[in-house]
């Protein structure tokens, strides 16, 4: 529970000139420390709308560093990534949240650079930063996206989340029977599996991509977006021309100088260094999102990861076409 872990937000930004007569009576830490349990997209923007005090104050790092950014994990209402986004105006809207350090944001950042800008080697730099921030999510996704390019390194990721009870990682990992000994005899329905799911306002992007790229494998499940090449080619110059234009790195800073901003705010006791790739990918261009598994059944249907095949499976969607393909 985020809320319940909120640390004391310091205000000292002064406002004895405010003409809001609770700015002039109250200490700003006080009023600081009660809008820090401010959780919700949607609670902020009501926030911003009071006076432009508050405004000001909803724009703080260490305000956009505490925003849960998610939204519902089954309707996706609250999400920050907002239906009528492209990939061009998500990055421009989190940008400001991942220079704060918002772990969600930056894990968001990574995934868009990975999937919507074919920028692997970006992407994978902020799932990086963001798991040594203490993201657990962002070590999954590292597992998945370098299972052909750095084996060793993958295999690290799905371990550190596996440990520490993530169950996506788990089933990557673990035979039926370990599987049954750490988390219970008891089998997850597909409407429980489905709250596992990256956010739904990111899955929602990724599969607008998707739409417009056919040249791209897309997971079978329908609740996810992530997709695979059809071929390990390497990027072609107008994948890379439009790497170039992303707005991430026509600001001021470049996003290498936003990785290492963001050490300051590094508050975990995880401990990764990244060190040589696996024998066979020593150069940044084999870096390339891994390919996807197919039903050994049917042999067509392909998924990004073993959470999306059981679910495709215990939602019945998959279960009533196998036999037919």
């Amino acid at each position: 529970n985020s809320i319940g872990k909120r640390r004391h937000v310091n205000y000292s930004h002064g406002a004895a000139n405010s003409a809001s007569l609770m700015f002039r009576m109250l200490p700003l830490d006080v009023i600081g420390r009660c809008i820090s349990f401010v959780a919700s997209s949607k609670c902020r923007r009501a926030l911003m709308l009071t006076c432009k005090d508050f405004s000001k104050i909803c724009n703080f790092d260490e305000m956009l560093q505490l925003l849960n950014i998610e939204g519902d994990r089954d309707t996706g209402v609250g999400g920050f990534i907002l239906k009528c986004d492209t990939k061009e105006s998500a990055v421009t809207r989190l940008l400001p949240l991942v220079k704060a350090g918002n772990v969600a944001a930056i894990h968001m950042m990574g995934y868009i650079r990975c999937y919507c800008f074919d920028d692997v080697d970006t992407g994978v730099k902020l799932l990086r930063k963001a798991m040594k921030m203490g993201h657990i999510r962002s070590a999954y996704s590292l597992g998945l996206i370098l299972r052909d390019s750095f084996k060793t390194e993958s295999n690290y990721m799905l371990e550190y989340a596996a440990e520490r009870g993530f169950l996506p990682a788990a089933q990557e990992l673990y035979d039926a029977k370990k599987m049954h000994e750490t988390f219970g005899p008891k089998e997850l329905t597909a409407p429980e599996l489905q709250k596992l799911f990256e956010p739904p306002c990111l899955n929602s992007l990724l599969t607008r991509y998707y739409r417009n790229h056919k040249s791209r494998i897309c997971c079978w499940n329908p609740l996810c977006g992530r997709w695979a090449p059809q071929k390990l080619t390497l990027a072609s110059s107008s994948s890379r021309n439009e790497q170039q234009s992303c707005p991430i790195l026509c600001q001021d800073q470049s996003i290498e100088t936003i990785i290492n901003e963001l050490h300051f705010k590094d508050n975990s006791n995880v401990q990764y260094t990244h060190s040589s790739p696996d024998p066979g990918c020593s150069t940044p261009k084999d870096l390339r999102i891994s390919r996807m598994k197919m039903c050994s059944r049917c042999r067509r249907a392909k998924y990004c990861s073993k959470l999306c095949q059981v679910y495709d499976w215990r939602s019945g969607k998959h279960k009533r076409e196998c036999s037919l393909l």
